[in-house]
């Protein structure tokens, strides 16, 4: 019984093990303020556990308007008492303590932009990340509106928890004037209390992302970007970009990552030969023991005292 005891717990080991081989985001707060002229500033508070191998974690922004632009990135954790480097010549390929209390944009194209930051030591820990989108609220023809991709489908680690805050620097938003759309998860999103906030409750799955659109009525906000299109455009835009999210996960089927596949493998196979080895070890001095705790010869005047050889102590 002892003997299954101790494999047991030695596989339930592994399993914890590569439970927890890869970094997790274990809760995402983000707060928005808008500012009168349609600009907005996000920041994003990040409670993650940190594995021992990877090195820099980073949040995409996709599908930028190109007339928007990303500006005054910072990041700092719950050691650091300034913000972290930033660096414009960021090399994945960097070791962790290289990259560690630093980060940068990188743009890799047609809007789309990945905010990175090194990891620094394992362990819980927490992240702020903030940032600015210019022209995030934009003048149509009928409303003011914004479309904001807050969680890019297919990035990991996807978070376990989400609340999500907007609200305006000048005055407090109004149920009468404010209309909301949400769109990649079970999201629930409402105007209440002057901000606008949005809930997910339970891990995002895969490929899951987290889109909103906010439809205002004129005279609140000042946009400094304009069109004359209606905003019906904008929800066209967002429900062609659902539907198109939606068909690649319904195609793709499960996620499987191959190489991971094999890293996991090779890591409950290690765990198993450790625990076939030292079963046979400890079996053994076990067998060793008990031989050599034996008399050859046991008088047979002291029989009547000497232990039983079932007998076992604790």
């Amino acid at each position: 019984m002892r003997k299954i005891r101790l494999l047991s717990l030695l596989l339930l080991l592994a399993c914890g093990l590569l439970a927890n081989a890869d970094p997790q985001l274990d809760s995402l707060y983000l707060v928005v303020g808008l500012k009168p002229n349609g600009d907005a500033e996000v920041t994003e508070k990040r409670m993650m556990t940190i594995d021992s191998k990877n090195t820099e974690a980073f949040s995409a922004i996709n599908n930028l308007d190109k007339d928007s632009h990303l500006k005054d990135f910072k990041v700092f954790d719950e050691h650091a008492d300034k913000y972290y480097q930033y660096v414009s010549d960021w090399n994945a390929l960097r070791t962790r303590s290289q990259k560690a209390k630093k980060c940068s944009i990188i743009e890799t194209g047609d809007g789309n932009y990945e905010l990175c930051w090194g990891l620094g030591h394992e362990g819980v820990r927490e992240y702020w990340v903030s940032y600015t989108v210019t022209g995030l609220v934009r003048s149509f023809s009928d409303y003011d509106g914004l479309l904001y991709q807050f969680i890019a489908p297919g990035v990991t680690p996807l978070p376990r928890f989400v609340r999500m805050v907007i609200y305006d620097e000048r005055r407090d938003f109004n149920p009468e004037w404010v209309r909301l759309w949400s769109y990649g998860c079970q999201v629930e999103s409402e105007c209440i209390n002057g901000r606008i906030a949005a809930y997910v409750d339970g891990a995002l799955k895969n490929n899951d992302y987290l889109t909103l659109v906010c439809r205002f009525e004129k005279g609140h906000f000042h946009p400094s970007l304009s069109t004359d299109a209606p905003f019906s455009v904008l929800q066209e835009k967002v429900d062609a970009d659902n539907v198109s999210n939606t068909t690649a996960k319904q195609n793709e089927g499960p996620h499987f990552s191959l190489k991971k596949m094999v890293v996991y493998l090779a890591i409950f196979t290690i765990f198993v030969a450790v625990a076939v080895i030292f079963y046979i070890v400890y079996n053994n001095f076990r067998k060793r023991t008990s031989q050599s705790a034996s008399p050859r010869f046991p008088p047979k005047h002291h029989s009547s005292s000497y232990p039983p050889s079932n007998t076992s102590s604790r």
